[in-house]
């Protein structure tokens, strides 16, 4: 909440401003409120401790033999990318597409709350293709973690 009303402070007070007379200010409110930008970094402390254990998952789910021929709600195979529709001879993964959506949704969520920048919704682009023809049990996972990431931005 902290953040946010910094933020709010900035924006209101630098509005008319730029130049190095808009960084002046920018200054002047963060040190009269004891506060610096890189303490943003600790709103990402989470993120940051979940990528051993995506790392780890990744490993353990793809080469373990338990999701072979498994299916999950509309998934017929976890081990496999979901290839729910076919488009002229090309497999459509849904999976992968509706985590992008989820994560771009829980970046402007957060944004809202804080930050606001394009590069942030860089970051679900470059999981799309790297996860897009993974297997639906990595997909699955990375999904969870970004709803239950989602969820707790939505309550903070």
């Amino acid at each position: 909440r902290e953040y946010k009303r910094i933020k709010y402070l900035v924006e209101e007070k630098v509005k008319n401003f730029k130049g190095e007379k808009k960084f002046l200010i920018t200054n002047k409110i963060y040190k009269e409120n004891n506060y610096h930008p890189i303490y943003e970094m600790k709103l990402l402390f989470g993120l940051f401790i979940q990528i051993p254990f995506f790392i780890a998952a990744y490993f353990a789910l793809t080469k373990t033999t338990i999701f072979n021929y498994s299916d999950f709600f509309f998934i017929r195979d976890l081990s496999k990318p979901d290839s729910l529709f076919e488009l002229i001879y090309i497999n459509i993964n849904i999976l992968p597409i509706f985590m992008t959506i989820l994560s771009i949704f829980s970046i402007y969520n957060f944004n809202k709350l804080l930050r606001n920048g394009l590069v942030d919704y860089v970051v679900p682009l470059i999981f799309l293709f790297i996860l897009y023809e993974q297997p639906s049990c990595i997909v699955l996972y990375w999904t969870t973690n970004n709803f239950i990431y989602l969820i707790q931005t939505i309550k903070s």
